[in-house]
């Protein structure tokens, strides 16, 4: 699993601990807790990007934030992440996609590329994920397994090998390894 070192932990940490300001106040708000299941009034403070607090609506924080939105009661919820996505067989480009799903609450996706893959390999892969940065909705992928899907048995422009999903599998934006289609090799056991 990769981490994200963008961020800097301390910050964070001493952001939470109400040590220094955070950016935006989010109040007035009905919170929906999806690990606790319920829903109740809060305040949500975020610092570059990133929550690092929940407090009642009666709480005041330490240091006030830059900046206060009042959420007029409505209710805040974490965005959606798909897991598993080929945006490909949308026939958008992730530019495009981003702008089509984010509205509707999607905020982050993993794509499997591997059916530009298939056509253009690791240049079609970079392509697609320099493409996504276009975008505010957050892009990942995966690099695909093995292209073609089966070796073999069929024919692609490009194919996979350890050296090309190695190469992949360096870049910050690539967070592991794509569903395996190679059944072939499978039910060989290799």
């Amino acid at each position: 699993m990769k981490i994200a070192v963008w961020m800097d932990r301390g910050k964070m940490v001493r952001a939470a601990m109400g040590k220094i300001p955070c950016d935006l106040t989010v109040r007035n708000i009905q919170l929906v807790n999806m690990f606790s299941g319920e829903v109740y009034p809060a305040q949500v403070d975020i610092l570059d990007g990133i929550i690092v607090r929940v407090r009642t609506e009666k709480e005041s924080p330490a240091l006030p934030s830059e900046q206060i939105f009042d959420g007029g009661g409505r209710y805040l919820i974490p965005g959606f992440i798909d897991s598993h996505l080929h945006v490909e067989s949308t026939m958008m480009i992730p530019e495009n996609f981003g702008r089509a799903v984010l509205p509707w609450g999607t905020t982050t996706i993993v794509m499997d590329p591997h059916e530009i893959a298939n056509v253009l390999g690791i240049e079609g892969v970079s392509f697609m994920l320099d493409n996504a940065k276009k975008t505010p909705l957050r892009q990942f992928a995966l690099a695909p397994s093995c292209v073609p899907s089966v070796p073999g048995v069929e024919n692609s422009g490009a194919e996979f090998g350890e050296e090309e999903i190695a190469c992949l599998l360096e870049r910050p934006d690539v967070l592991g390894i794509a569903e395996i289609m190679n059944y072939v090799d499978v039910c060989k056991g290799r």
